[in-house]
């Protein structure tokens, strides 16, 4: 799976940033003893992405990101489909939101130590024309 990030706005000195963002479709195949396989396709996923800085004063008209709180990745909408006999579909569609919330967070954790490197102690200067 891949997740890409489109362009951030947000503001430097409070350190606060969102985003807009997709992911590549997912399909998960469900074998059970009772019903035939079937897979269910989550596509057209929408995402938004938060991130949180602690910004400090450079001492050169700038600041420079000192932390970065845990990003927030969020799954704003989807489609979902499924080809699976209709108890075993409406038995997984109760637990979407459990997976939805799972994906998020797995998102998140999975993003931090780049953001981290990449991000973390670079200076954003001069905040102001003099």
């Amino acid at each position: 799976m891949s997740m890409q990030a489109g362009p951030f706005s947000g503001d430097f000195v409070a350190g606060h940033f969102t985003g807009p963002g997709t992911t590549s479709d997912i399909s998960v195949p469900v074998t059970t003893t009772v019903f035939s396989p079937c897979t269910i396709s989550l596509t057209a996923i929408s995402l938004g992405y938060t991130l949180d800085y602690l910004m400090q004063t450079d001492g050169s008209d700038g600041v420079y990101s000192d932390e970065l709180s845990t990003p927030v990745v969020a799954i704003g909408s989807y489609a979902s489909t499924n080809n699976c006999n209709p108890v075993l579909a409406s038995l997984i569609a109760g637990y979407v939101p459990q997976a939805i919330a799972a994906a998020e967070t797995n998102a998140a954790t999975a993003i931090e130590p780049g953001l981290r490197t990449d991000t973390l102690d670079r200076s954003i200067c001069p905040l102001s024309a003099p």
